[in-house]
């Protein structure tokens, strides 16, 4: 009874200044030109001494003394004396943001209702949570190695649970929260006393009512309950381990630069024998004698050569010599051992390099992965071909001195780690079938149109290509291409992530790999997708371009449509997605580059125009067409 007076006598004597306060009221004196407070008597109670004065609230007030801020109680005293550039409001918490500028950059801290400094103003962005009353800020922390400014976690005393170290501010909830590492730019998850709850490996972490589900590096789903128990793992098909960077520079800046770091298949490198001749060079090329198994890959990795074999390159900074290894992965990315221990690029020319392998035998890669399934013969001219000079990583590696600076800035590093694991899984998804119509009627008409020979026909290397249109007065100008590249985007809802780029596709370790097209119902309400003028369903439809392994089983789906822009002279052309479908047997890879279309012959989004039927021809269905031939058998799904 005892206590709960005294707390109440507190309370009383707390409101009765706070209301004293209120009555006083910031006045400039006119003699000396400075703010005091004044009462409602218009007496002194704090004389005249300050440059600008705000009114008090709940006890304190904020004055500026020769261009700085400070905060004053109601006698007077300094509770934050004047050495910030701007103080803010106190908010629920009872907590204030300070700020001060050094040149031209703004650093910002936190004090308390009594002055005490929670946080000295040297961070980038200060954030208080109310609700989990934890606080997290940004600044660079030298003494611990961050050079550049991060994320830390605090408590509301201003103890440090989580050193800077986090891309972006960790949003709790609950006391849990997902986070990013600024080292490599993996998300983890932590908690409000600082533990790490799931390890910095993750490509997204999302709470989902309590629960939560982590995307893996290799592109799995786990789904974790609330106490972080594995429930269910949901693997996506199609990802690949991607290149690893070991923290290395050269490494990191090297991926993708020419041949470095990319997928080598059986088809885009040979051995070759390079002889010169009055015109040039010129390779006669033949397989590698290697066990490439189903799917498997080499990647030229740069790597140090502690022996610093021939043909070793320098650091420009260290000085420590690279040499360049061929390597060979299984088709999921998984190592499966060395094929050159060290080696060195010896030239390049319009569309491939040269590889010395070992100080030996001499390798072709065409940048084309099925370039030389298209060549008639095993010679190939080399025009134009580059003497590389191996001096250093810089020049025998294609690389460019900002390549390598650029990555001794830890966000720099972050993002080319994240872009070299999407890079190397772009399209993913396109590897998970489609779901089947839904209802009997939608499914009706996808079995009915399929079984016109625009479906039924299969497509074999060669036959698809891209293309691009290009308008000339009353015509198109279809301009076809002898490579297909595909543009995808991935994105998984739970957790939240997002990727896009184009892929150049790879046609099998036997060049057998097929496509055909598939009907299936749109979710699209605008217009261009097909309509049903066949079979009464009032429904939309779309064109998917799918890949087919050789032996029949669905692989993924390289492109959608809402429908066939132009079927002319034994070609489909597919505009948004950029795709030609050349109708001309498996044996014929070089077709017509350039041919023109009248624009008014573009196809009209109808099955009836699409299929090449016309409504009104009858057929044993009663008014709908009968199927025209029976074509080949395209690869069904599993």
């Amino acid at each position: 009874m005892k206590l709960k007076a005294t707390v109440t006598l507190a309370a009383t004597l707390f409101l009765t200044l706070a209301a004293s306060a209120q009555d006083l009221r910031p006045v400039k004196d006119k003699d000396t030109k400075k703010f005091g407070f004044q009462d409602k008597s218009k007496n002194w109670v704090i004389s005249p001494q300050y440059d600008k004065a705000k009114k008090f609230i709940d006890g304190r007030a904020i004055v500026e003394v020769q261009g700085l801020e400070g905060l004053i109680g109601t006698n007077g005293e300094w509770l934050l004396r004047p050495e910030y550039n701007s103080i803010g409001k106190f908010d629920k918490l009872g907590l204030c943001e300070l700020m001060i500028k050094v040149d031209r950059t703004k650093y910002y801290g936190l004090a308390d209702t009594n002055g005490t400094i929670i946080l000295q103003p040297e961070f980038l962005s200060v954030n208080v949570s109310r609700s989990e009353e934890i606080i997290t800020a940004r600044r660079a922390d030298p003494d611990n190695g961050v050079t550049e400014p991060l994320w830390g976690v605090y408590a509301l005393d201003g103890t440090e649970i989580l050193a800077p170290q986090f891309a972006s501010s960790p949003s709790f909830r609950k006391g849990v929260a997902p986070a990013t590492s600024g080292f490599n730019g993996r998300v983890g998850l932590i908690d409000n006393t600082g533990a790490v709850l799931l390890p910095f490996e993750n490509l997204a972490v999302s709470d989902s009512y309590g629960s939560f589900d982590v995307l893996t590096p290799d592109f799995s789903i786990l789904k974790y309950d609330s106490r972080l128990n594995l429930k269910e793992e949901l693997r996506s098909p199609g990802s690949v381990r991607p290149y690893e960077t070991f923290g290395d520079d050269v490494r990191a800046a090297a991926w993708h630069c020419g041949c470095i770091g990319r997928r080598l298949h059986s088809n885009n490198v040979k051995a070759a024998q390079i002889t010169r001749t009055t015109a040039g060079r010129s390779a006669t090329v033949s397989p590698l004698q290697l066990d490439w198994g189903f799917g498997r890959f080499i990647r030229l990795e740069p790597e140090i050569d502690p022996k610093a074999h021939a043909g070793c390159m320098e650091h420009p900074y260290t000085g420590q010599p690279y040499t360049l290894r061929a390597l060979m992965y299984e088709a999921d990315g998984s190592y499966v051992g060395i094929v050159s221990d060290w080696g060195w690029l010896e030239g390049d020319f319009p569309g491939g390099w040269i590889y010395c392998c070992e100080g030996e035998q001499k390798w072709i890669i065409f940048e084309d992965p099925n370039y030389p399934a298209r060549q008639r013969s095993n010679t190939v001219d080399l025009p134009l071909y580059n003497q590389v000079d191996n001096t250093d990583v810089i020049s025998g590696l294609g690389l460019s001195n900002y390549d390598l600076k650029r990555l001794q800035t830890p966000s720099n590093r972050v993002r080319r780690e994240q872009e070299i694991i999407e890079g190397e899984n772009v399209g993913i998804t396109s590897y998970l079938p489609h779901p089947a119509p839904r209802g009997r009627e939608e499914l009706r008409v996808v079995k009915e149109a399929t079984r016109a020979p625009l479906f039924r026909h299969t497509y074999y290397l060669g036959d698809v290509v891209n293309c691009e249109l290009r308008s000339i007065g009353d015509e198109f100008e279809i301009r076809l291409s002898d490579r297909l590249i595909c543009h995808f985007r991935d994105r998984f809802s739970e957790p939240s992530f997002d990727m896009e780029g184009d892929e150049e596709i790879f046609w099998g370790p036997n060049n057998s790999r097929t496509v055909a097209l598939d009907l299936e119902p749109s979710d699209g309400s605008g217009p261009g997708f097909i309509e049903d003028d066949l079979y009464g369903s009032n429904r939309k439809y779309k064109i998917v371009i799918n890949m087919y392994e050789e032996d029949g089983s669905f692989l993924r789906t390289l492109a959608e449509a809402p429908a066939a822009d132009f079927m002319t002279g034994g070609i489909i052309v597919f505009e948004k997605p950029g795709i030609a479908l050349v109708a001309r047997g498996r044996g014929l890879r070089e077709p017509s580059h350039n041919i023109r279309v009248p624009k008014d012959s573009r196809a009209e989004p109808k099955l009836s125009a699409i299929l090449g039927m016309n409504k009104e021809q009858p057929g044993p269905h009663g008014g709908n067409p009968a199927p025209q031939g029976e074509g080949r058998n395209r690869p069904g799904r599993p």
